[in-house]
């Protein structure tokens, strides 16, 4: 990332979190968390956000299923008391007519149709690596044993 661009990141970070308070938002302390659960900018999750291979924890084709781990790094438990929930596991229903469904649906939107794995409809989130790991092996047994409904997650 340049430096002008990395600027920018963090001018808008301190005009977001000016704004919010501005509103009476309360401080929710970080938003943004590497993979090891440390605090990070905006600027620096969004380089790390770039990079697929630090993105991905771990990835499994099951069949017609994909079952994907990925590091969020925003904290999507948005509570203030809670702990930062930054890590995610899908599992995609990757078999042609899914893809093809999926592609009908999203044909307004060509990149994203033509990057969509398939329809995902399991998903659990974590806050550690290591949690992750284990979700994403549970999730891996699972979808082996015929146990995933993608239809009645969510």
């Amino acid at each position: 990332m340049r430096d002008d661009e990395r600027g920018k990141l963090d001018e808008f970070e301190a005009e977001r979190d000016a704004r919010w308070s501005a509103m009476g938002m309360p401080d929710v302390g970080s938003r943004y968390w590497d993979r090891n659960t440390e605090p990070m900018s905006f600027a620096d999750w969004a380089e790390a956000f770039e990079d697929l291979e630090y993105r991905t924890v771990a990835r499994d084709q099951i069949g017609d299923l994909e079952v994907s781990t990925i590091w969020l790094g925003l904290d999507h438990s948005f509570l203030p008391e809670s702990r930062p929930l930054i890590f995610e596991t899908m599992i995609f229903d990757c078999s042609t007519e899914a893809v093809a469904e999926m592609r009908e649906r999203m044909k307004d939107w060509p990149s994203m149709a033509e990057t969509n794995r398939g329809a995902g409809r399991y998903q659990e989130r974590y806050s550690t690596e290591e949690e992750a790991i284990r979700g994403h092996g549970q999730a891996i047994v699972a979808a082996k044993a015929g146990l995933i409904d993608l239809e009645a997650n969510i």
